[in-house]
């Protein structure tokens, strides 16, 4: 099934993920302010669809869960989300990411797929999970360059003369000035 289809899938059923013809694999059960998480990613038709979690109550040997969310929206790359209550008690994830790359170019490369930053993982005050970035990542940027505002059009190609490097941290607000959505 293709990405499309699949959106589309989703959207008949209010855009609630379903299970109906998932596998359910790389499961995390943990709390977060005394709700139940129970994390984990989807496979269909042997592609990975996306991680979901449960939020619900863990009591004993027992998960009730009452709500199934999407855990990332990132076109289906992040796989088996993992986490780990750090040192200072903050709940902490990481994944695989999948690769976007086909076969003969991942081998080309001599590499394949990536984990994921860590993201520190609260509980929102909709009851759903949120995920930010873990702020020491902050100490690893450098050499910053900023930009004042400029527009893109379609195939506009723009230089950024003063960014350079093997590794790139780019932060950018985008506005859609588009008369139509994208």
């Amino acid at each position: 099934m293709t990405p499309a289809a699949h959106r589309r899938r989703e959207h008949r059923h209010g855009g609630r993920p379903r299970l109906d013809r998932h596998h359910v694999g790389a499961v995390d059960l943990f709390r977060i302010d005394g709700t139940g998480i129970l994390a984990f990613s989807a496979r269909d038709e042997g592609a990975t669809r996306y991680p979901l979690y449960w939020t619900g109550r863990y009591e004993g040997d027992t998960f009730t869960p009452d709500g199934l969310h999407r855990l990332d929206y990132g076109q289906c790359y992040l796989y088996a989300p993992q986490s780990t209550r750090d040192a200072l008690g903050r709940r902490i994830l990481f994944g695989r990411l999948q690769e976007g790359r086909d076969e003969d170019a991942r081998a080309e490369a001599g590499w394949c797929g990536v984990m994921s930053l860590p993201s520190v993982v609260t509980l929102g005050a909709d009851g759903r999970l949120a995920q930010a970035p873990v702020p020491e990542l902050a100490r690893l940027r450098r050499e910053a360059v900023r930009t004042g505002a400029f527009t893109v059009t379609d195939g506009t190609y723009l230089r950024l003369g003063e960014v350079r490097g093997d590794q790139l941290d780019v932060e950018t607000t985008l506005l859609n000035s588009c008369p139509r959505p994208v």
